[in-house]
């Protein structure tokens, strides 16, 4: 019975690995030509689920200054804390290497599985 046991919560923290569950993008293109983008991402953190708080998007074409880049972030329907920072390097479509601009979003104090970020991309 205790070998039993023992198999399933190997089983549960096992396969129970973290994961987006859901996406929707939206996007509504401007006069000018730039684009508000709408993201909502369902988000499983697996089991346990008390060591991460948040996620990051890196986003190469958003503009690093934040009231330009108009960022909007809620956590589960309520107002939500962001971070616009430096994110990982990727190849442009010409093969030049760039650093992609990184919105972190998350509450440390609080455990989140709807994540919805709003933001703004200029025309190229």
């Amino acid at each position: 019975m205790l070998a039993l046991g023992a198999l399933v919560a190997l089983a549960r923290v096992g396969g129970n690995t973290e994961r987006v569950t859901a996406m929707r993008v939206d996007a509504r293109i401007s006069a000018d030509g730039s684009a508000r983008i709408t993201e909502a991402v369902d988000y499983d953190f697996g089991y346990p689920d008390t060591e991460r708080r948040g996620i990051y998007r890196d986003l190469p074409d958003l503009r690093y200054d934040e009231d330009e880049a108009e960022v909007a972030v809620t956590l589960d329907s309520d107002l939500g804390p962001w971070e616009l920072t430096v994110g990982d390097y990727y190849l442009e479509p010409n093969g030049h290497r760039a650093t992609a601009n990184r919105v972190k979003v998350g509450d440390p104090d609080r455990a989140v599985s709807r994540y919805r970020i709003q933001y703004t991309v200029p025309l190229q």
